[in-house]
């Protein structure tokens, strides 16, 4: 009969060949033939042994959906895989699995090469399972983060940054249960403030079968709150060890007590202890210094009286040791770390007043913010009249502003103006003017 399994070697075990027909002057299908009237079989379409409908992709075999063109051309896989004997192997599983249908050259009795491929009934019955799997499980994560106070507003960015990364499509049926803990991590953040939680303790929380070791780089629970994270605190997302965790550390979560640091200079305090008894050596030696967590909590470092100038760029405190300036400097080096919120606590509560400044861009306004927020301190030349003049200037390079806009709670006048000037100024080009004010500050 038209249509048979055809008898032809070369056929992966699993699937089964079929004349590829051609249609017939009464409007019906034939064998294709040549010009002398014979049979002539030159292309044949593979198919699975049966005709299933899977909901769950294979393992493995993810990748070539990534490759769905309008042509549908065998060229898309060989192009990606880079090798055809690797895009082969990759197509024979989705079609044993009923996702694609090949079609294969014949040479003599044997199977040929492939020349096409599309997709069949079960892919788009799984892509639609896949989708309404996903709907369900960003439901679930809303509930869970849902506060008296509505949805934070992060979270709807965080979910479409999730969706398109493709974590919930490799977890298969997981993909719920592993967003609703990485939702639950997420809802028990400090982002507001509270003390900070250490990431194996969140992770034995929350993590499952994994336990304390879910959130370690690596794993897909870690990759989704990280994801959360950065949504939450308007970050990019890190990619390397040491941007995750700042990144961990920016958010409340403690990896550790000693990678994490504050980078300081000119700290004087009151030398009743090592650690302050080596910040003022240091002080004296004109040394920038390296505080950890474990320094802090071993030893306070108390400043009764005076001003402790914050910045975000480290170059602006190694210009400040560079010209001798005595004022006294933390840098944050962009997000501030866990170590760096709790030394500025230190200092306000030994009686230090504390002044931030940081790049006039969205993210460093909202940086300010949160520093503002959780240590309550003012600014130093990080206000609508600084910006005003440095953009009238004209000294600066124009770079434009990146990124969602942030209000400045200290001076809604700059965030207007940011908007309207649509410019960003970073730290470094207005170093000679910071150095000036830090160099009449009183140490």
């Amino acid at each position: 009969m038209l249509g048979d399994p055809l008898p032809l070697a070369g056929v992966p075990e699993g699937c089964v060949a079929r004349p590829v027909l051609v249609e017939d002057h009464n409007g019906g299908e034939r064998l294709p033939r040549d010009r002398s009237g014979r049979v002539k079989l030159t292309t044949v379409e593979l198919t699975a042994v049966i005709d299933s409908h899977p909901t769950v992709l294979p393992a493995g075999a993810d990748r070539p959906f990534l490759l769905d063109r309008q042509t549908r051309r065998w060229r898309t896989i060989v192009e990606h895989y880079g090798a055809t004997d690797a895009a082969w192997s990759a197509a024979v599983t989705l079609c044993r699995e009923g996702f694609v249908t090949l079609t294969c050259t014949v040479t003599a009795t044997r199977l040929g090469p492939p020349t096409r491929w599309r997709w069949t009934e079960a892919t788009r019955t799984h892509a639609e399972t896949r989708r309404k799997r996903a709907a369900d499980a960003s439901e679930a994560a809303r509930e869970v983060l849902q506060r008296d106070d509505g949805l934070p507003p992060w979270v709807d960015a965080w979910l479409e940054d999730v969706t398109k990364s493709g974590l919930l499509a490799r977890s298969s049926t997981k993909g719920e249960a592993l967003l609703t803990a990485a939702a639950s991590c997420l809802a028990a953040l400090p982002l507001s403030g509270g003390e900070p939680i250490g990431r194996g303790e969140l992770a034995a929380r929350y993590g499952g079968a994994r336990g304390a070791h879910a959130l370690d780089d690596g794993h897909r629970l870690s990759a989704l709150v990280l994801r959360g994270a950065a949504a939450a605190t308007g970050s990019p997302y890190p990619r390397t060890a040491a941007e995750r965790r700042a990144l961990w550390a920016s958010v409340g979560v403690v990896c550790d007590s000693i990678s994490a640091t504050v980078l300081v200079a000119n700290l004087r305090p009151e030398p009743t202890n090592l650690v302050a008894r080596q910040l003022c050596e240091r002080a004296d030696a004109r040394l920038p210094t390296h505080l950890t967590a474990r320094d802090l909590g071993a030893s306070k470092v108390r400043i009764p009286g005076g001003v402790v100038h914050v910045c975000e760029n480290p170059r602006i405190l190694e210009a400040a040791l560079d010209r001798g300036l005595s004022a006294a400097i933390v840098c944050t080096a962009g997000n501030p770390a866990t170590v760096t919120i709790d030394l500025l606590r230190q200092l306000v509560e030994s009686g230090a007043r504390i002044a931030y400044r940081g790049d006039f861009d969205w993210p460093g306004i909202a940086i300010a913010n949160r520093i503002i927020d959780r240590v309550g301190c003012s600014t130093w030349l990080f206000d609508n009249q600084t910006y005003a003049v440095a953009v009238k200037d004209g000294a600066v390079d124009a770079v434009p502003l990146m990124g969602r806009p942030s209000t400045a709670h200290w001076d809604h006048r700059l965030s207007e103006a940011m908007q309207d000037q649509g410019v960003a100024i970073h730290e470094e080009l207005l170093i000679d003017q910071l150095l000036a004010h830090l160099a009449h500050a009183v140490p």
